[in-house]
This record gives C-alpha cells, sequence and structure tokens, in this order.
C-alpha cells in the first residue's frame, strides 16, 4: 500500500498527543530537554489559542499523526521546526517528505523568500536531509537550558527560494 502524507493545522484534540511527545525526554533532548518540556495538555491548548504567530502543523501518514512542523514569520523570513514523533516514521525518508512539502507551501503559497531553521551539531540526520535538500549552514551559536548541565552547540541553516527552486524547480 502506498502511503499517503498530508499536514494539517494542530488543533484542540491534537493536545493530548503533543502533551505526550513534548513530555517524552527521548524526543525533546534535541531541543535542550532530555526530561521532556513537563506541559500539560491545557497549556498546549491555551498555547495553541494565544500564539497567533506560530502555525503548529500535524504530520499525517495514511491519516495517523506521526510528527510536528511549526513556522512562523520573523522579518519576512519563516523560521521552521519539524520532528517525525513515531518511531515506526523513523528511518524512512518522510522527514524530507514532509520537509519538502513544507518548503513549496512557505515558498510558493505564503511567498516567503527564505527558510531558515536550526539543529544541534550532534544531530547528522537531521543535517544531511538539510543539506540534501540545499540549505546552508549559515551560523554556529550555543544554547542552554535549565535540564542541560553545560551549552549545547547549535547550526543555523537558511534556505533561499531562488537556491530551492534551482534544485527542486520541476517538483515545486
Amino acid at each position: 500500500m502506498d502511503k499517503m502524507l498530508t499536514m494539517r493545522p494542530a488543533c484542540a484534540g491534537d493536545a493530548p498527543l503533543l502533551c505526550s511527545w513534548w513530555n517524552n525526554g527521548a524526543l525533546m533532548a534535541h531541543a535542550g530537554f532530555p526530561q521532556g518540556l513537563g506541559i500539560t495538555e491545557q497549556e498546549i491548548i491555551l498555547q495553541m489559542k494565544h500564539d497567533k504567530a506560530s502555525h503548529r502543523l500535524m504530520l499525517l501518514e495514511n491519516g495517523n499523526s506521526v510528527g510536528e512542523a511549526v513556522w512562523r514569520s520573523r522579518n519576512g523570513i519563516a523560521e521552521i521546526g519539524i520532528k517525525i514523533c513515531v518511531p515506526t516514521a523513523l528511518n524512512r525518508h518522510l522527514g524530507t517528505q514532509y520537509l519538502q512539502e513544507l518548503l513549496r507551501m512557505l515558498f510558493k503559497e505564503y511567498g516567503f523568500e527564505q527558510v531558515v531553521l536550526t539543529t544541534s551539531v550532534e544531530n547528522n540526520r537531521a543535517r544531511h536531509v538539510y543539506e540534501k535538500l540545499g540549505f546552508v549552514q549559515t551560523a554556529t551559536f550555543s544554547f542552554q537550558t535549565w535540564q542541560m548541565p553545560q551549552p549545547c552547540n547549535a547550526l543555523e541553516y537558511r534556505l533561499t527560494k531562488e537556491a530551492y527552486m534551482c534544485l527542486w524547480g520541476q517538483a515545486f
């Protein structure tokens, strides 16, 4: 059976699943929260209701949620984050496919000229995907959260619409 990959806006009904993902230290360690966020479903619902700048999407495979993405506009640039959260969805190139669809949407439908994202230096799988899609590393920085005993090194990546079109124009 062919997999059908789609994205849809997150809603309050997704709060239980998001809560389980965000409180999972193994899933959140890459973002500096190895003990999870310690957030409640109600806090997630309130965040979705009041944070009008962020656009959270659920990543679906055959109608089942397998991950999430978020984007926001800052100074005309789309800042994004994407995460596959279901173990059986990992290592199947789904992240690449969802990221391509998110980029197509941001460049074509929303008219952004540039997309930026960050990842930890140690996240080799994500770095490979970003570079394969045309992202270029533009900065290195350190960050630390209250759960981290020492700072984590991270990378900023950027992709312009022009570079994306040169690489993926036919798929655009």
